[in-house]
């Protein structure tokens, strides 16, 4: 869609270059969502629900074009440019101890998108656009990832994907700022996972999404829970918890305001279907799947 407020087109080829942002002023990379509705007013950037009283776009600043690198193993983890594509995660081979990689692509495979969208979309714009819905966020929180932010005008900081998210359209970035990159600790790639959700049609938004995760040392198990919820929220165990120890946890863990009402599911549903796919990831790992 155009964007007819758009007067300047930056494509930074220094970092510093990139951070030189104004009112008016807006990040991209993939831009499958700058690009998919009309921008003259509202939010400037993905992830801003509050600054309601914002101008409309007059300048955008390509991410892109600075070349960061998309996945690079590190001595304990994966590092992801907040510009790496979907498609980059997709293709991505992993090493073979890190078992919950396969998180990769089914989480991807959880958003409502085409290979269209997996080509151009980017991690860091699915992190920062937050939905409750965004499948790289719930792949993201349940490997318990740290996200390094390069705040407008300060030094740079890094911060638990678990304080990020703050509600649906909304997180911890302030205007100006960039979503950098994105490490996946090895502590955690390594651990046995697995994941189910559910949607009200075929192919449609996820509704309700579960991850597990078990450590294959100590036995410690965690669930993940999003996608019903307006932030992700998580449970640990030190072993595989009784049926009723789960659902005591959920229930009195997530508050009713919590879940949220659209066309892609109700309240009771959403809080139905994440009980139910805990209980079936919970069983799962009681007998013996990793």
């Amino acid at each position: 869609m155009n964007i007819a407020g758009v007067r300047e087109y930056k494509s930074p080829s220094k970092d510093e270059e990139a951070r030189q942002w104004k009112p008016g002023s807006s990040f991209v990379a993939g831009g499958t969502w700058l690009y998919s509705e009309q921008q003259m007013s509202g939010r400037i950037t993905p992830g801003q629900a509050g600054c309601d009283d914002a101008q409309g776009i007059d300048t955008i600043i390509d991410l892109m074009s600075l070349g960061w690198t998309p996945l690079e193993v590190i001595d304990d983890g994966l590092e992801i440019a907040a510009t790496c594509r979907i498609r980059d995660l997709l293709n991505f081979q992993s090493p073979s101890e890190w078992k919950a990689s396969g998180l990769f692509r089914k989480c991807a495979e959880a958003l409502s998108a085409s290979f269209k969208i997996y080509n151009e979309a980017t991690i860091g714009g699915n992190i920062c656009m937050s939905l409750p819905a965004g499948g790289m966020i719930s792949l993201v929180h349940a490997l318990h990832a740290e996200y390094t932010i390069w705040p407008h005008g300060g030094e740079a900081f890094t911060i638990p994907a678990n304080e990020f998210h703050t509600g649906i359209l909304d997180n911890k970035l302030n205007p100006g700022d960039i979503l950098r990159s994105i490490r996946l600790p090895g502590k955690w790639l390594r651990r046995e996972a697995i994941m189910d959700l559910r949607s009200l049609t075929h192919i449609g938004r996820s509704a309700a999404l579960v991850i597990a995760t078990r450590d294959s040392d100590d036995g410690q198990v965690e669930f993940s829970v999003s996608a019903s919820v307006t932030r992700p929220y998580q449970f640990t165990f030190q072993s595989v918890p009784t049926t009723a120890e789960l659902k005591d946890a959920i229930q009195d863990g997530i508050p009713e305001q919590a879940y949220f009402d659209d066309q892609h599911g109700d309240v009771f549903y959403r809080r139905a279907m994440t009980v139910f796919l805990a209980e079936k990831l919970r069983s799962s790992f009681e007998n013996g799947a990793s």
